[in-house]
């Protein structure tokens, strides 16, 4: 993660029991690929938490009918706010998805956001320079090696002509996360 400053307030929650996340029944809006996922080690906090830090590109594709607002395909100088996750899921050796961690994002009236891109329907965009902080339980990697499986609930940012920040979401397409071995 970068030094800029973030007013983000992240929860952790750890969840007890584990769970099956279900899919869902409509089409999404947007579709993501993760591509050129670089972890590494963060560092602070117990050790019973595990804090990797991700720099990473995503392939966003539009499935609506209707334009959406995206962040531009590469970062401007700055530090604007571009994304942020939410909701990181392992998958089990049987198929089902487990959450490793939900996190919360609150803006700040000091935050800056670049100017959005239009994804018209139908559209693909490479979106890159994305970056966050993962944190998780140690114990709900369990005994999951280095090699996992993830996905991540994607909050992309940007701001519109009118001075509005859409939230856009999207649930990225499962992909392979090499977890750091210092951070192992």
């Amino acid at each position: 993660m970068t030094a800029r400053m973030r007013w983000v307030i992240r929860g952790l929650f750890i969840l007890l029991a584990a769970g099956v996340v279900a899919n869902a029944t409509s089409e999404p809006a947007l579709t993501a690929l993760i591509h050129g996922l670089v972890a590494t080690p963060a560092e602070g906090g117990p050790p019973s938490l595990l804090q990797v830090g991700i720099q990473f590109g995503a392939r966003l594709t539009n499935k609506s009918g209707t334009t959406v607002p995206v962040p531009q395909e590469t970062a401007a100088e700055g530090g604007a706010i571009r994304s942020a996750v939410i909701i990181a899921e392992l998958q089990e050796p049987n198929g089902d998805w487990r959450r490793l961690f939900t996190s919360f994002w609150f803006g700040s009236p000091k935050d800056i956001y670049e100017p959005c891109a239009q994804l018209a329907p139908g559209g693909t965009t490479e979106i890159k320079g994305l970056d966050d902080k993962m944190v998780f339980p140690r114990s709900g990697l369990g005994s999951a090696g280095p090699d996992i499986t993830i996905r991540f609930d994607l909050w992309l940012f940007c701001r519109q002509p009118d001075g509005t920040v859409p939230d856009t979401s999207v649930t990225t397409e499962p992909f392979s996360l090499k977890l750091p071995s210092e951070a192992n």
